[in-house]
């Protein structure tokens, strides 16, 4: 049977009929949805805490001028369950303030001055109209007339009207919140002025923003928080459309290193073998699901914990720092209906496989006789070995041998292979929200469609994610949060792998002229396996990769269901107690059918299959091999948490702060079982005996392996936790948190369950000190800070651990002591000391961040080699300790501010790792070129034999201790030896960024960068070679071939034995000459985005459409001579295969209504 994929090229029929109740349902329940109300008391506070309120609970942005503040002082408010309108206006009652909300934004200004008195001695009009760059009106907009001291605001049109003026030439001035001010020379001479349309430039710069950072526990005011924090704000997010959330958080934040697998690292590796990922946090909870399991068009922002007064607060899973998510369904619904919709499709060109480092075909039709000449290709046993048909035209039939080779030189399986198996992409996403909001409630639902095909046929990925939100005001005081998200991945991997290129011949031919299948060469001689089928074998025995690929069905699906529910209540003085509880329930099924034409199930069955008494007998029964994976996780998380938000005594004391208590449990089963003699169509499978063995073609006893396996596992933890910002003056800063964490990870006793983790800070807001109110600084805030992270293993523990199990041949249960007692066993611990600056240069043409930091991670756990004589070679246990120091620096500055805006963003980054001591030290030559743990080098390190050339034979040499060339048949034993060639890990790192803006249109340039590392360029190694093998590497026709060749080449030859093979690669592989640079510059993406001007966009009863223009992976500099990607080096000797990500281009449109 052919499979086709199932991957759709449009939203399918069902879906969109799922999609549509699902929407209307929704909408049903959005039209009994009551806006979020605003609850505020406040007594003689300044009004930057109102601010920080109204964000709090609805979202929304305050944008001002300084003078603002100065002109409302303190204010005074006790309002509860009011909407936003109304809570402005009491705030700014009395007040010399206007405001105006535009989307998310608040923005203020003063009103402008009115002279009743004057009586105007002229009839002279002056008028206009004000516009942004796209040429929507502009409202609000101040309008002066200098000399003549007159002036108007612009109405909601952006028309304004200044009357009587005089004869005379005036500059009028128009500014506005959030716009560079402009200044136009008008001249009067007599009759009314019509100066038409004004546009004012974009001046976000000018503006102060009260910004807040997310430790996901609670949000502190960026100014106050001493912790060292990464943003990845909406606005960065927004402009990409990417399916994976890691892709877009390449180079966007100093620290975070974001590698090609997707796998991320804070500030380098804390650990040896423990959990190395950063913490994932969404929406203020732990959770265990993948990052890329999150819809980016649900992501607010994103914030990246960088050190411990940052992250401590999480406790002993903190120390490989923490992401917080902040999903949009913690903001409010800024209208009655907030509809927003995206779609976007991308098209990737398949890869091009001549970057695979295979040797042409001709040379290897020369391998192949090379093989065969030395007697190195034979057949052997019964039934034979396979071989292919060059080395079986040479082998037997050496007279017609130059005429076969002849014939098959004109078949490029390589070509063939990407025809039949591989194609161009074209990624399709679809996403819509829906946002509510009336006098009590907010409700907000988002759902959306990702189909993500990649560029092996019929293999391919669909995303369906769906959010639903609402918060409600049960009275004045209580409010009650309620959210569910469930997230469908169905993963189809019908078609072939990269890594099937090593089954295939390089002339091979996957069909004949008729259409019939052409046998490839596997496990047997061919002929044999054809007198076999005679004979009354089972099956035929062909295999046959397109045949292969007509017959594959793997399907996988993964469900993610996560609710939460908490309640908020406001007490008295700055008091408000939150309960808050999320269930997190995560399941994936994988189904593998292999049906008969299948080349497993009729290897399988065929191969256990032996004529006993004159009758064929099969140790395996006929039929379809079904196999059935299923993993369940659900987690529980019950948090208490009372905080304070208040001043102390007076303005000049603040403080803002949280205790509580936490209860989590993680519990996890997973199965798996393989049915042999499966009919999917009844459903029915053999019984097999396991216990006993059945004999198989070559004579040996062979046992059915039972695949069937259960797990279950049950972790819980209790935590205690507490954070304190004190602020004394607005000025001078001091955070501290503490956590207690309990976990039955390390047994019942409270000596191995219980852990405290702290960590402290301080802030100088330096800025606001009056002997620096003539700096060039706007902005000048230092911050140091120090505390201490954990990390944890779950698989080890301090008591004996013993384990059951099933012996692979005999079937048998049999139990084994997995670890040794250790009663000396303690958590991983990391302490962290961080130094930070931040700055905002006047006029915010520059500003940034520069962090020092220190991190060294003790009691390292890892595997160490003991005294034999203990039971065990080796044990679990801490051992170890390493140090991480480095900088992060951010650095954001203004190049052009005109017509044209050009601004550039460099994030840079700079980690050194080194192990500091290892207890159990294993200081030999296999250690140092394995890269395992050693004092005073990094963890990942690179140790290297000194290259000496070939030999007079061509055998590889290198050069001892002493100075002396060896060859192989001396191996290696002083470390004294070897040559130390960095490490494997970018010291250096991070990305640049270049924007352009222009009218309506914005273009990003963005590029990802590392530096200082180095990696071990792939070989021609002869292990393998001495079996049978579909590829060789292209140096085979480079190595050496007869005396004199050592002069000028460094391709080792071909070994007549495999006597000394190990050390004879090994010397070939951990040269020095073989370690090359791998600093790259990636060209990671090209933007381009253009919003609909509004006079259009309301044609369409919409309030701003974008479209987006995206390009990715558009290119790489190597800096090594080699021209290898060292992200993508492929490896023949390891049979690993890799391709650089083709360029990717992406067309998006954005619309909201």
């Amino acid at each position: 049977m052919n499979h086709q994929p199932k991957v759709p090229a449009s939203l399918p029929p069902r879906r969109i009929k799922i999609f549509s109740v699902l929407l209307l349902l929704f909408i049903q329940l959005s039209t009994a949805a009551y806006s979020q109300q605003v609850n505020v008391t406040l007594n003689n506070v300044p009004v930057e805490q109102f601010f920080k309120e109204v964000k709090k609970q609805t979202g929304y942005v305050f944008f001002y001028d300084e003078h603002i503040i100065r002109q409302i002082g303190k204010v005074t408010l006790n309002l509860h369950a009011v909407s936003l309108e109304n809570a402005l206006a009491a705030c700014f009652k009395n007040q010399p303030v206007e405001w105006k909300i535009s989307g998310k934004n608040i923005f203020l200004r003063l009103k402008p001055a009115t002279d009743n008195q004057l009586q105007e001695q002229a009839t002279i009009t002056v008028t206009g109209q004000i516009t942004d760059q796209q040429g929507a009106p502009l409202p609000f907009v101040t309008v002066q007339l200098s000399p003549a001291a007159k002036g108007a605001v612009s109405d909601e049109q952006g028309f304004f009207t200044i009357s009587g003026v005089g004869p005379g030439k005036y500059t009028l001035e128009a500014s506005c919140v959030g716009f560079e001010k402009l200044a136009v020379p008008v001249d009067v001479k007599g009759q009314p002025v019509a100066l038409g349309r004004i546009q004012l430039q974009p001046g976000v710069s000018r503006l102060k923003e009260i910004a807040v950072v997310n430790t996901g526990y609670q949000r502190l005011s960026s100014e106050r928080a001493a912790g060292s924090f990464g943003v990845v704000n909406n606005a960065t997010l927004e402009k990409r459309n990417n399916y994976s959330l890691t892709s877009y958080l390449q180079g966007q934040v100093p620290g975070l290193l974001v590698n090609t697998d997707g796998t991320m690292t804070i500030r380098g590796k804390s650990t040896f073998l423990a959990n190395s990922s950063p913490l994932l946090v969404v929406d203020g909870f732990p959770v265990e699901r993948d990052i890329n399991t999150i819809n980016p068009n649900d992501v607010e922002s994103i914030t990246v914990l960088r050190d411990a007064s940052a992250a401590s607060i999480w406790g002993v899973r903190a120390a490989n720092g923490v992401i917080v998510i902040q999903t949009k369904r913690g903001a409010a619904s800024r209208k009655s209906l907030d509809v927003s919709f995206s779609s976007s499709l991308a098209f990737t060109k398949k890869p091009d496989l001549d970057d695979i480092p295979f040797a042409s075909s001709a040379t290897f039709m020369d391998f192949e006789k090379y093989k065969v000449d030395k007697k190195l290709t034979t057949l052997y046993g019964k039934p034979r070995n396979a071989i292919s048909p060059v080395a079986d035209a040479w082998l037997n039939n050496p007279a017609k041998a130059p005429a076969i080779v002849d014939s098959l030189r004109q078949y490029d399986a390589i070509n063939s292979f990407s025809d039949l198996f591989m194609r161009n992409t074209l990624r399709q996403q679809y996403s819509l929200s829906i946002g509510a909001k009336g006098e009590k409630s907010s409700t907000r639902g988002s759902f959306s469609y990702d189909n993500v095909p990649t560029y092996m046929k019929q293999t391919g990925t669909e995303r369906f994610s769906a959010d639903l939100f609402q918060t409600t005001a049960l009275t004045k005081k209580l409010h009650l949060d309620m959210g569910l998200n469930f997230v469908l991945i169905n993963t189809t991997n019908n078609g072939l792998q990269l890594n099937d290129l090593n089954k295939l011949l390089p002339y091979q031919q996957l069909q004949d002229a008729n259409g019939r299948y052409v046998p490839q060469p596997q496990t047997f001689y061919q002929a044999d396996k054809d007198a076999l089928l005679k004979s009354g074998y089972p099956y035929d025995w062909d295999f046959n990769l397109l045949r292969e690929f007509r017959n594959n069905n793997n399907t996988t699906q993964n469900r993610n269901l996560t609710a939460v529910a908490g309640l908020t209540y406001e007490l008295p003085k700055g008091f408000s107690f939150n309960s808050s509880y999320q269930y997190e329930n995560y399941s994936s099924t994988n189904t593998v059918l292999e049906n008969e034409e299948s080349y497993n199930v009729r290897n399988q069955v065929n191969f256990s299959t032996v004529v006993k008494n004159g009758k064929l007998v099969s140790g395996l029964p006929k039929g379809s091999i079904y196999s059935l994976a299923e993993t369940h996780l659900q987690t529980h998380t019950l948090r208490n948490q009372l905080k304070f938000d208040n001043n102390i005594g007076s303005e000049d004391h603040s403080l803002t702060a949280i205790a509580g208590l936490e209860i989590r449990e993680v519990s996890g089963k997973s199965s798996s079982m393989v049915k042999y003699g499966y009919d999917p169509a009844t459903l029915q499978y053999a019984n097999l005996d396991y216990l006993n063995g059945y004999t198989n073609i070559l004579g040996t006893t062979s046992y059915i392996r039972d695949a069937t396996l259960f797990t279950d596992t049950k972790n819980r933890f209790v935590s205690i936790f507490s954070n304190a910002g004190y602020t004394y003056l607005d000025k001078y800063s001091l955070n501290a948190s503490a956590r207690l964490d309990k976990t039955n990870l390390f047994g019942s006793s409270d000596k191995y369950r219980n852990v405290w983790l702290w960590s402290s800070g301080i802030s100088w807001q330096a800025h606001k000190e009056a002997f620096l109110a003539n700096s060039p600084f706007a902005v000048l805030i230092v911050r140091a800070t120090y505390g201490i992270n954990g990390n944890v293993d779950k698989s080890t523990s301090p008591f004996l651990i013993a384990k059951v199990d099933r012996d692979a041949q005999t079937n048998l249960n049999y139990g084994y002591i997995s670890n040794p007692a250790n009663p000396l066993l303690r958590w991983e611990k990391t302490t962290v000391r961080n130094l930070g600056l931040d700055y905002v240069l006047i006029g915010s043409r520059l500003r940034g961040s520069i962090d020092y930091y220190n991190r060294l991670s003790t009691d390292l756990l890892g595997n160490a080699t003991v005294n034999g004589t203990y039971g065990f070679n080796s044990a679990y246990i801490n051992y170890a300790s390493m140090r991480n120091s480095g900088v992060d620096v951010a650095l954001t500055g203004v190049i052009v501010k005109r017509a044209v805006n050009v601004s550039t963003t460099l994030n840079y980054s700079y980690n050194s790792n080194k192990v500091i001591s290892v207890d159990f030290p294993n200081p030999t030559v296999g250690a140092y070129t394995a890269g395992i743990a050693q004092a005073g080098k990094p963890l990942n390190y690179l140790y290297s034999y000194r290259w000496a050339g070939l030999s007079a034979t061509g055998a590889p040499r290198v050069f001892d201790e002493k100075g002396n060339a060896v060859d192989y048949t001396k191996e290696m034993t002083s470390t004294a030896a070897l040559v130390y060639q960095g490490t494997t890990v970018p010291p250096h790192y991070g990305g640049l960024f270049f924007n352009v803006g222009y009218k309506a249109f914005a273009l990003t340039a963005g590029f990802t960068y590392k530096f200082g590392h180095h990696f071990r360029v792939p070989q021609l190694q002869y292990t393998r070679l001495f079996e049978s093998v579909n590829e060789v590497h292209k140096d085979w026709s480079k190595r050496w071939q007869q005396p004199g060749d050592e002069l000028t080449t460094d391709v080792a030859a071909m070994p007549a034995s495999q006597t000394g093979l190990t050390v004879y690669d090994n010397y070939i592989r951990y040269a020095d000459i073989h370690v090359a640079t791998a600093s790259n510059i990636r060209f990671n993406e090209l933007l381009l985005n253009y919003t609909v001007p509004k006079t259009l966009t309301a044609k369409l009863h919409a309030q701003q459409i974008t479209l987006t223009a995206q390009a990715r992976n558009l290119g790489v500099f190597l800096f090594n001579r080699e021209k290898v990607d060292p992200e993508y080096a492929s490896d023949l000797s390891t049979y690993t295969l890799l391709l650089t990500p083709p360029a990717e281009f992406t067309f998006s449109i954005k619309a909201n209504f």
